[in-house]
């Protein structure tokens, strides 16, 4: 089944995609959707596991497609961008990628890239104080969005939401548009995100 993407009832601009959910993972399970995302994150996808990432990229792809073209009614204009790594002036090559394909697969000509949002700072990895984001994280590029745009902010996982909170608080007063979340990943534990990845797979390069 192909993926769906679903609403926080409690905050309705964040969404995360459904089929990846980390809250129970998948245990003993050597290609994990979590273990493979891991992966390509890292950058490291070993030979062996080459058709399960090829086969994830797509389903997320399929997953971000689909909410950018179900979402993209009524605005002048839909800005997709990605919320910084927790390290110092540097993106995740992957989500970048993952938004990039999408808007080619989507095929809508008032829908593009731009990255609107940079780490001034470097912060503990998966740093769940939402004011720490917010003094690190700066708006860059914004003079491209015009009014009436709808943001689009990608991250690869939601555990509080403090970082996708801070950037859209940050967006929203850079722009004054309206900004929606979008995670591939949800976990209440940064350490579940890794308890079902199989070390021995991964490229210790």
């Amino acid at each position: 089944m192909d993926p769906v993407v679903d609403q926080n009832q409690d905050e309705p601009d964040m969404h995360v995609i459904k089929f990846y959910n980390m809250d129970q993972p998948e245990r003993k399970v050597e290609l994990s959707d979590s273990a493979v995302l891991f992966f390509i994150k890292k950058n490291r996808v070993l030979p062996r596991a080459q058709e399960a990432a090829e086969d994830l990229r797509r389903r997320i792809r399929a997953a971000i497609t689909e909410y950018v073209t179900d979402n993209i009614g009524g605005y002048e204009a839909v800005v997709m961008t990605t919320a910084p790594s927790s390290k110092q002036g540097v993106l995740h090559q992957f989500l970048v990628d993952f938004c990039q394909q999408s808007i080619a697969d989507a095929g809508i000509a008032n829908v593009r890239y731009d990255q609107l949002l940079n780490r001034t700072e470097t912060v503990q990895e998966r740093s769940r104080n939402q004011a720490l984001h917010s003094r690190t994280i700066a708006a860059i590029n914004c003079g491209t969005v015009l009014p009436g745009t709808l943001i689009l902010v990608l991250d690869d996982i939601w555990t509080t939401g403090s970082t996708m909170r801070a950037c859209k608080a940050i967006l929203v007063r850079a722009t004054g548009c309206e900004v929606r979340m979008l995670a591939i990943g949800r976990t209440h534990s940064s350490r579940i995100c890794y308890e079902d990845i199989d070390w021995s797979m991964v490229d210790s390069r």
